[in-house]
């Protein structure tokens, strides 16, 4: 019983996100002395001051974030035990539901690895801009998410899969030289893959009842 419980933890993810974790902590350090020791936001449209961020804040946010989500990960199956919920989908297979955190650590780690770099140069100064370095996070959560659906087998998933394994490919495409462009497409064709994952099973299935 134990091992089985074992077996089922997405070890692969959680080994992913130990790496995009030391890639922040390494990143921070080596930029560490070129950071302001405040950042200066800039003031909202007159709406409020300027705000001082510490850069340890800036430094510690992003892979706050990822540890935050990969521990509510690791406490979800005792939540479910505790409530009694349904599992992720009716009958889940043990090895696919690893798979489909797997997916998710992965995602995760790349696009708080991306945006926490963008942070980063983004109080130095140096490097990519945070805009493009957000459209290419959305490109890797584009293509995360397909990775998913594949994952999940939804109705019509090879469509979906397609879908938005080339918006991401659309998106990283754009990212450089159309970053804002890129943000508005990859949120089109995220948001329209979700809307067809989650309606065309719906609709299938009122389809033949009728």
């Amino acid at each position: 019983m134990n091992i089985r419980s074992h077996s089922s933890q997405p070890v692969i993810g959680y080994i992913i996100v130990v790496i995009a974790l030391a890639g922040m902590i390494c990143y921070s350090l080596l930029f560490w002395d070129d950071m302001p020791a405040q950042v200066i936001t800039r003031q909202a449209a007159g709406r409020h001051g300027a705000s001082a961020v510490p850069r340890g804040v800036s430094a510690a946010a992003m892979p706050a974030t990822l540890l935050v989500c990969t521990l509510l990960l690791m406490l979800m199956p005792l939540w479910n035990r505790l409530v009694g919920s349904t599992p992720l989908r009716p009958g889940p297979d043990q090895r696919q539901q690893t798979r489909i955190w797997t997916a998710i650590l992965a995602m995760l780690s790349a696009l708080l690895l991306t945006l926490h770099i963008g942070i980063t140069d983004m109080c130095t100064g140096r490097g990519p801009q945070f805009p493009q370095l957000a459209a290419y996070g959305m490109a890797v959560t584009l293509i995360g998410l397909a990775a998913i659906t594949a994952i999940l087998r939804v109705r019509a998933h090879r469509a979906i899969v397609l879908g938005l394994a080339l918006g991401g490919a659309l998106v990283a495409a754009l990212a450089h030289g159309l970053p804002r462009a890129a943000m508005t497409v990859g949120t089109v064709i995220m948001l329209g893959g979700i809307a067809a994952a989650t309606l065309l099973p719906q609709l299938r299935n009122d389809g033949g009842r009728r």
